[in-house]
């Protein structure tokens, strides 16, 4: 409290309710005095963390996102990320792939991540004040770039047993195989992810000939001919 009354509040303030007692007397009559308990209420700035939604995240490749606390507010601006704790909520499961918020709000998606929309929750809560605290859920949107049929290999051509097909470009997509004798008939059929090596295609039962195989996801389609010896 100053010589005039006021009463100063300095910055770093916590929130709380604070008495503050102050006695006045009279010049004239110094014993003529009155005291009395004055209050003074801190509030806490207001803290609120927005939505971030990620969009065109490369799951083929992996991708760093931006730090979700960069739209985040603290006292109506944009906060100072030494000004507040963030914790992190449960990470998304997706069926390959991970993805991962590190400390400083960004979010890590492996190479490989299976593509679809994750919702991922967090919380801010100033250091000031540790109960004032505000949460949200961003969303991280990936998905899978279009594959170059022509870097799908199958092989070897013609075949005896065992039919090859290269995955390396693949990665983090399901996809299906589907082999027809030149007649259109369906032979073999089976959907497939990757597993870190190229898939085997057992074709020993199949008779001498002709057939077209089929090699396709959402995003790609890889159609040849095939020799069976």
């Amino acid at each position: 409290m100053n010589s005039d009354g006021t009463i100063t509040v300095s910055s770093e303030t916590i929130a709380g309710t604070y008495d503050y007692e102050y006695t006045i007397c009279e010049k004239l009559n110094p014993s003529n005095c009155s005291t009395v308990t004055s209050k003074v209420i801190v509030d806490s700035s207001m803290i609120e963390a927005k939505e971030e939604i990620f969009t065109n995240i490369n799951g083929r490749k992996g991708e760093v996102t931006t730090s979700v606390l960069s739209n985040d507010l603290l006292n109506g601006l944009l906060l100072n990320v030494s000004d507040i704790d963030l914790t992190v909520g449960a990470s998304p499961n997706p069926l390959n792939g991970s993805i991962v918020m590190n400390s400083d709000g960004t979010i890590v998606v492996s190479s490989g991540t299976t593509a679809g929309t994750y919702d991922y929750e967090y919380t801010i809560c100033e250091k000031l004040n540790p109960s004032n605290c505000s949460t949200i859920i961003s969303k991280v949107m990936v998905e899978n770039d279009v594959v170059d049929a022509n870097s799908i290999t199958i092989y070897p051509v013609p075949v005896t047993n065992t039919l090859f097909i290269s995955t390396y470009a693949l990665i983090g997509d399901p996809f299906d195989i589907h082999i027809f004798d030149v007649n259109g008939q369906s032979i073999y059929r089976k959907r497939e992810f990757y597993n870190g090596e190229d898939f085997k295609v057992d074709t020993s039962k199949l008779s001498v000939g002709m057939y077209i195989i089929n090699v396709y996801g959402t995003k790609f389609k890889k159609e040849t001919k095939f020799m069976k010896m």
